[in-house]
């Protein structure tokens, strides 16, 4: 992860070179469709592909030939980004697969929360207002589990031995 960073922050400053130097308009807009291309990792004939696209751009407008190349510049820091950060969901997804090891999770966290309440303010705070935190504090982790499986497209796991019929 920090290595794909520093890898965009150096792109970035490459790029902010290739836009700020004395270069014809075509040169910088080669130049920096072949900085997006090597970023997003794609070869030579995806490369051809986005100097036509972008050489017919220019000829519309320059302005629009620009954001068509920043646009291809986002797409290739987004898909780096994304294949930098594809390994950090992994433990996200195994816990949210399982019914039992995403509640595990949220009652460690509620438990932790009562346990500091407990031991910072008593035990009469824990009873009052604490279960008032830990109860909401619950729903919300439940809530943002069921939102995760749903934006990641997660199923629940079925247990091995036992049909939902029993």
């Amino acid at each position: 992860m920090i290595v794909t960073f520093c890898i965009v922050l150096l792109v970035i400053g490459m790029l902010w070179v290739a836009i700020y130097q004395e270069w014809e308009p075509a040169e910088r807009d080669r130049a920096v469709v072949r900085l997006a291309s090597a970023l997003a990792g794609q070869g030579e004939d995806r490369l051809n592909e986005y100097l036509d696209d972008v050489a017919g751009a220019r000829e519309v407008s320059s302005a629009f030939a620009r954001r068509q190349i920043r646009g291809y510049y986002r797409s290739a820091v987004r898909a780096r980004l994304r294949n930098g950060t594809r390994s950090l969901w992994r433990p996200v997804d195994w816990v949210l697969v399982s019914s039992s090891r995403t509640q595990t999770i949220i009652a460690a966290a509620v438990g932790a929360q009562a346990v500091y309440i407990d031991v910072e303010h008593g035990l009469d705070a824990l009873m009052t207002v604490g279960f008032a935190c830990c109860g909401s504090c619950a729903a919300i982790l439940v809530a943002a589990a069921a939102g995760l499986r749903r934006v990641r497209s997660l199923e629940l796991a079925e247990r091995q031995g036992h049909t939902r019929d029993t």
